[in-house]
């Protein structure tokens, strides 16, 4: 287990630095938006980011975070570690990446059941972290929102 707690710490620190910002210890679901000065994200720099997802289950870690890009679209990033990955991947690591366009934001906010006008990152943070990700994923998948899907495994 002590592997498996340092292992977490060290991704949610490489995470961080990636994302050029700072996580507070021990904030398992975040929802909050975290200021992003430095850019950085995996495809394009970001703006802001929210932590959707944060989880431990036995040897498995889990990681959803949105972001708004310096372009204006929603960068919705994702990272599965442990044994549940090993059906797509060889090295237990899977991640993906899926950008909506700004110009779809007002039809997916309506998906999520907000209005039209609201602050897609702000009705992210609010509603959709810890378990209602997993349904957040699911609508917009289903929901008919044009989106770009990458992913890659090791």
């Amino acid at each position: 287990m002590i592997l498996w707690d340092a292992l977490r710490v060290f991704m949610r620190q490489a995470l961080a630095k990636r994302a050029g910002r700072h996580v507070r210890p021990g904030n398992e679901i975040a929802t909050a938006l975290v200021s992003n000065q430095t850019g950085g994200c995996r495809m394009t720099s970001c703006k802001h980011v929210v932590e959707l997802r944060n989880e431990v289950d036995g040897r498995d870690r889990r990681f959803l975070g949105a972001s708004i890009t310096e372009s204006g679209d929603l960068l919705i990033e994702g990272q599965d570690l442990g044994p549940s990955t090993w059906p797509v991947s060889g090295d237990g690591e899977y991640e993906w990446w899926r950008t909506i366009k700004a110009e779809h934001f007002a039809n997916l906010l309506r998906l999520l059941d907000a209005p039209a006008d609201a602050s897609l990152l702000q009705v992210l943070a609010t509603h959709w972290t810890g378990a209602a990700s997993y349904e957040l994923e699911k609508r917009i998948r289903e929901g008919g929102i044009p989106s770009e899907l990458s992913t890659w495994s090791g």
